[in-house]
């Protein structure tokens, strides 16, 4: 049996979160076990082993039966060969262009060079962020000479991100796009501050003074201590 993928780098979206929610199932049956019961190790067991079963069937591209017909041999290789994804998902260099489907596309991380509609559409995907990854990747990137939702078609863009692009690219570019989002509203409190201090000391009534130090002192809070996006 052929691996169709050996490893974060061919891995694609659409698999990772399909492979995501096999784990988050397992997870829910394994909480419903009390560790109190004379079975558990037992219920354990086959719980992880029907989870190993079923990521190795969607990695190899083969049924459940498929997998049970074969030697203990084969499938501790198997088995051993689909570990990785058990390992945390690697960070990689985010690149200025991507191909993807025969399709070359421009990454945009700058939110300067957003479009409305594009911060929109990228504000309404960002409140689930994982289920929406390739939603949210077809927002950061553009066809190249093309510009954001214009001449070409914004939902197949989105099935082929989630079909063909490795979840690990799309996990680097959303964290880097996320970073790089708090670090522009960041910027714009410190900016928010400064103007705060001059109106501060333009001002003529105690009333008025008061007002602008809680203001301040809220600016500099959120500053010191970040501003909680919606994709954390």
């Amino acid at each position: 049996m052929e691996l169709r993928h050996k490893g974060w780098a061919t891995l694609p979206i659409k698999e990772y979160q399909a492979i995501a929610e096999l784990s988050r199932k397992a997870s829910e049956e394994l909480a419903q076990i009390s560790e109190d019961s004379a079975d558990y190790n037992q219920r354990r067991g086959e719980i992880l082993l029907d989870l190993d079963i079923d990521i190795m069937a969607r990695l190899y591209n083969v049924t459940r039966d498929e997998i049970l017909d074969l030697s203990y041999e084969e499938v501790a290789e198997m088995s051993a060969a689909v570990a990785w994804v058990n390992d945390p998902v690697p960070t990689i260099s985010t690149p200025d262009e991507i191909t993807i489907s025969g399709v070359r596309y421009k990454v945009v991380v700058d939110m300067s060079k957003f479009t409305f509609g594009q911060y929109l559409d990228y504000q309404i995907y960002q409140a689930d962020a994982f289920a929406n990854a390739a939603q949210l990747m077809a927002c950061l990137l553009i066809p190249l000479g093309k510009t954001y939702g214009k001449g070409y078609d914004l939902g197949q863009t989105a099935v082929d991100i989630a079909e063909h692009m490795p979840f690990a690219t799309a996990h680097s570019l959303l964290c880097f796009f996320a970073k790089a989002q708090r670090a522009s509203v960041r910027s714009s409190l410190r900016s928010m501050t400064k103007e705060k201090r001059k109106q501060m000391r333009r001002a003529t009534s105690t009333q008025e003074r008061e007002r602008l130090r809680k203001e301040i002192k809220a600016l500099r809070l959120y500053t010191s201590h970040g501003c909680h996006l919606p994709s954390e």
